[in-house]
């Protein structure tokens, strides 16, 4: 299916003269980051949707809270049937690490789908290996490469934007140029492709080597105790030692995380030792923490800091 997608910038268009040129999909910039909403969008949406395009929205993700991003894509275009799935579109660093792309990925997408939202990922090949390889089989993708017959990738897509520089009657200047698979309709929509079915659990594995089960826990743990990210925000509950996790993990009390039976310590304690252990720094929890962390090597204090949970988090 021939596509486009459009923002602002191409200022005024003719959708008729666009349909007639064999474009069938339409997809239009509605926000970046937490506040911006593109000049355009509504008014394309109108006009496209007069002509019977298909029509799609995407958002440009940006460094902020990932939920605050989320939230702010769907009330802008709350209540404006869409054909095409939700697209989340990554392609910049802002500095962060390839684990911080990935966790804000994942938890947009989560809040999306939590929303009923069918969604796609757009990046560019280079971006896809170099900070996104771990959500190869995770998302559906749209890739963006020109100058070649298909992307140079090796997982299956269902958008290919081939051109960056395209000439689509109804536009004035130049336009991007895509081919989708019918996949990308919300109608075709594979239910079996959501991001549970796809074993969050698995790929958070593969990106860090966390027991999501535990960090579940210790993410509970830390909302029940009221603690915050440096944003001021609550942990989603997605299993994932992302950055922001971490963050609110620091300021966990020592001795608060040995007080809770069902945490993400002494449970693995129980099971590994087969033992319950004493809380605030007993003798037997102090001597299996310290066992613990001369087996990786770590310092030698009985103390669960970051880096001591962090091999914990590790453990099957």
């Amino acid at each position: 299916m021939k596509g486009i997608d459009i923002y602002s910038g191409q200022g005024n268009i003719d959708f008729n003269k666009v349909k007639n040129d064999g474009i069938e999909i339409v997809y239009i910039k509605a926000t970046e980051g937490v506040t911006y909403t593109d000049t355009t969008f509504k008014s394309f949406y109108n006009d496209a949707k007069s002509v019977d395009l298909k029509v799609g929205f995407y958002h440009f993700l940006r460094n902020n809270n990932p939920i605050e991003e989320a939230k702010h894509f769907i009330n802008v275009t709350n209540g404006l049937e869409v054909d095409c799935r939700y697209a989340i579109d990554v392609e910049v660093v802002l500095g962060q690490t390839s684990d911080k792309i990935v966790n804000n990925v994942i938890q947009f997408a989560n809040y999306l789908k939590s929303n009923g939202k069918g969604i796609v990922v757009y990046t560019y090949t280079s971006f896809l290996k170099e900070y996104l390889q771990s959500i190869n089989n995770s998302f559906e993708l749209w890739i963006a490469e020109y100058g070649v017959k298909s992307p140079n990738i090796n997982v299956p897509y269902i958008g290919f934007q081939y051109s960056d520089s395209g000439s689509v009657s109804g536009i004035n200047g130049e336009v991007d140029l895509d081919e989708f698979s019918e996949s990308i309709l919300l109608s075709n929509e594979r239910s079996n492709l959501t991001l549970n079915s796809c074993n969050i659990q698995s790929l958070n594995q593969f990106i860090n080597g966390y027991n999501s089960s535990r960090v579940r826990n210790l993410q509970s743990l830390i909302n029940g105790l009221g603690l915050k990210d440096n944003s001021g925000n609550s942990l989603i509950i997605d299993g994932i030692f992302g950055e922001l996790t971490e963050q609110a993990s620091k300021k966990l009390p020592i001795a608060q995380i040995y007080g809770y039976h069902n945490d993400a310590y002494t449970d693995w304690i129980e099971v590994q030792f087969n033992q319950k252990p004493d809380h605030f720094f007993g003798k037997i929890m102090d001597s299996t923490i310290r066992e613990f962390q001369r087996s990786k090597g770590l310092i030698i204090d009985g103390k669960v800091g970051i880096k001591t949970l962090k091999e914990i988090l590790k453990q099957p």
